[in-house]
């Protein structure tokens, strides 16, 4: 004890701690961990973890997810009357109805392996990949000729999403305190939500309106 060397107990739990901290930040991958720790020189803190922008991220990351589920509501059944010959706005429904759950269809598929993937490959990975393979999927669906080639990139873009396991995971880690991760928590799933309410507000005609020289312009581009 004279010698100042520190007690075998005490290095072992300190060199646990780091040890838990370190394989929660590096399965986590998105910002170490928020410590407290003093440097020997000044008695200085480090910097906390930025959960201000994280949680921004974050729930712009939930926006989207709501966007690529929600956004295809208004305008499903006139996409059907311009794909499928002999439609109308009576007829119409079952079509729409296809085009709006076979995205919920592919993620009942995937959510297990996105998990899993998730905890090996990082939370952070899973969510940059699902964003990255939404917007080529959602291209191939704005760009589909049929109405069974929309319903397929509908279902692949439903299949390479895994944002919403991720997300609320992230959420729970980065959060050092049981009322900061309920405020958290809150700003992220509000986002999911709040598009929803804009897609409420806005008018089916007008959905149409504009969608008609979109679909026009689809189809030359593809033929």
């Amino acid at each position: 004890m004279g010698s100042g060397t520190m007690p075998s107990s005490i290095q072992a739990n300190g060199n646990g701690k780091e040890n838990i901290e370190s394989e929660l930040s590096e399965r986590t991958r998105l910002i170490p961990i928020r410590t407290s720790s003093h440097e020997a020189d000044g008695n200085k803190e480090t910097p906390s973890d930025p959960t201000g922008r994280t949680t921004a991220a974050l729930a712009v990351a939930m926006l989207v997810q709501s966007y690529l589920l929600v956004s295809v509501f208004p305008y499903s059944g006139f996409l059907a009357m311009f794909l499928v010959p002999g439609l109308n706005e009576e007829t119409a429904g079952s079509y729409a109805g296809l085009v709006a759950s076979s995205f919920m269809f592919g993620r009942t598929f995937s959510s297990f392996q996105w998990g899993r993937a998730a905890d090996v490959y990082g939370r952070v990975f899973v969510i940059r990949v699902s964003l990255l393979l939404s917007a080529v999927f959602s291209i191939c669906f704005g760009l589909a000729p049929t109405f069974r080639s929309a319903l397929i990139w509908r279902f692949i873009l439903g299949l390479s999403n895994g944002l919403m396991g991720p997300i609320k995971t992230i959420v729970s880690e980065v959060n050092g305190d049981q009322k900061s991760e309920t405020r958290c928590m809150g700003i992220v799933i509000g986002m999911w939500g709040m598009w929803e309410n804009v897609m409420t507000i806005c008018r089916f005609g007008k959905w149409r309106k504009a969608y008609t020289p979109v679909v026009q312009l689809r189809i030359r581009v593809s033929d």
